[in-house]
């Protein structure tokens, strides 16, 4: 004979299901995000420290003689707008698309 299971028991294994459910979610994005960041951090080290410093701080002397400023801390929004209009980043622009320029940005924006 085929019985029902008891309705608390399939209730409870149903809460169980969606709690297991959440948590692999939030770990999903947790890890997305940092492979986020580790993009917008390779990117940057590619692309960007050569003149900007590995710590974005302008501090080397290559970036002394040519008076780069600091962008460590910038604005995400306004990192990626100078990116694009700026004269001196044309190449860098137009070699960049736009998640990577966002990931650089965040990069940025969180770098202290």
């Amino acid at each position: 004979m085929i019985t029902e299971p008891d309705p608390g028991i399939r209730q409870a294994g149903g809460e169980n299901v969606r709690a297991v459910s959440t948590l692999i979610g939030l770990f999903v994005l947790s890890v997305s995000g940092a492979a986020v960041a580790a993009d917008g951090a390779a990117l940057f080290a590619k692309n960007c420290s050569g003149c900007h410093g590995a710590d974005a701080k302008a501090d080397t002397a290559a970036a002394k003689a040519m008076k780069v400023p600091a962008i460590a801390g910038h604005d995400a929004e306004a990192t990626v707008n100078h990116i694009r209009t700026d004269e001196k980043h044309k190449s860098l622009s137009a070699k960049l698309n736009d998640e990577d320029l966002q990931a650089i940005a965040g990069f940025l924006a969180s770098a202290q």
